[in-house]
């Protein structure tokens, strides 16, 4: 019988923040990029309206359908969590602000969770413009 290798456990933050090129099309982090892989998200899930807004220095993805029902809510935002919806070997991506945004929130009309960091959010119909029912925010 042969000796099988240890398996190592993941660090999900770690692979994220060591492998940019198999995240990101420019090999890094940038927000604009980052902003599409969050906008993909809803829209994989079925939301008609996806809206990406500048404000004040936040990058700010809301869509019209809440695409991170719990416990989606605090999953995405600590591990790799699959997203079915938008095909094989899909992945939320909100894991990849928290590895490199500065300041992240995700907000309903019920609550707004600062994820990471301690910014004064934008206000919350920036946050959630017309008929959002979830945004998600960050700074680079």
């Amino acid at each position: 019988m042969q000796d099988t290798p240890e398996l190592t456990p993941l660090d999900p933050l770690a692979w994220v923040r060591e492998n940019p090129g198999m995240i990101f099309r420019a090999k890094r982090f940038t927000p604009v990029e980052a902003a599409l892989l969050i906008a993909a998200g809803p829209l994989a899930n079925g939301s008609r309206d996806v809206r990406v807004t500048r404000h004040d220095g936040w990058w700010i993805v809301a869509a019209d359908q809440d695409w991170l029902t719990p416990p989606l809510d605090t999953a995405v935002f600590e591990r790799l969590v699959p997203q079915p919806e938008a095909g094989p070997n899909s992945l939320y991506g909100e894991i990849v602000l928290t590895v490199h945004a500065s300041d992240l929130l995700t907000a309903t009309a019920a609550q707004v969770v600062v994820v990471k960091g301690g910014g004064r959010p934008p206000p919350l119909d920036v946050l959630l413009p017309g008929r959002a029912a979830r945004s998600v925010a960050f700074k680079a």
